[in-house]
Parts: structure tokens; C-alpha cells; sequence
């Protein structure tokens, strides 16, 4: 699935499959993943990347639209779809 990364004050995120997925690590993940706990990250703002969910887990992995070996992975940091009503992704924040 192709999307546009995103910016609110917690910093960047995607959304899919109904969460947001930050480059920072929640409380929810029980590893980095080879991502910064500092919310380090090669993408930016408004950049197309393509991402998939990773099966079973907290994470979701980014890859450049081109370049299928530039790819991180970002951590859940909350559902934005409840009850029919998208929630705004501010409250989608949940660090370690």
C-alpha cells in the first residue's frame, strides 16, 4: 500500500490497518527492531513510501517507493478507527 508520511506534534507518522505507526518505540514493542528509540528515521514528511504490517506484531515496515532496500520499521503507537470515527492521530501516542 502506498501512503504519505505524515506530521503532527509527537512527530512522523503513517497510518494503516487502523493504527499509526511512528518511528519511536511504544510500549508495546518488545525490541527496537533496528529502529532509533529516538525516533530517528531516513524518510520525511510528505514523502510516498510504501508499507505493509508486519503479521502478529506491533510493527509495520516503511520502504522507499523505489529502492526496496531502504525500509525501517516503525512501532504501533495506537488504533485511530473506534466505534466508525477516525481519531485524531494526537492522541495516537504511546513512548516506552
Amino acid at each position: 500500500m502506498k501512503t504519505k508520511i505524515k506530521s503532527d506534534s509527537h512527530g512522523l507518522y503513517v497510518r494503516t490497518n487502523g493504527n499509526v505507526y511512528r518511528p519511536v518505540k511504544s510500549k508495546n514493542s518488545y525490541t527496537t527492531l533496528g529502529t532509533s528509540d529516538l525516533g530517528w528515521t531516513i524518510f520525511a514528511e510528505s514523502e510516498e513510501v510504501r508499507i505493509n504490517h508486519v503479521s502478529q506484531s506491533p510493527w509495520c515496515r516503511i520502504r522507499h517507493i523505489t529502492i526496496d532496500k531502504m525500509y525501517e520499521y516503525w512501532h504501533s503507537h495506537g488504533v485511530y478507527i473506534v466505534a466508525g470515527k477516525n481519531i485524531n492521530s494526537e492522541l495516537c501516542w504511546m513512548p516506552e
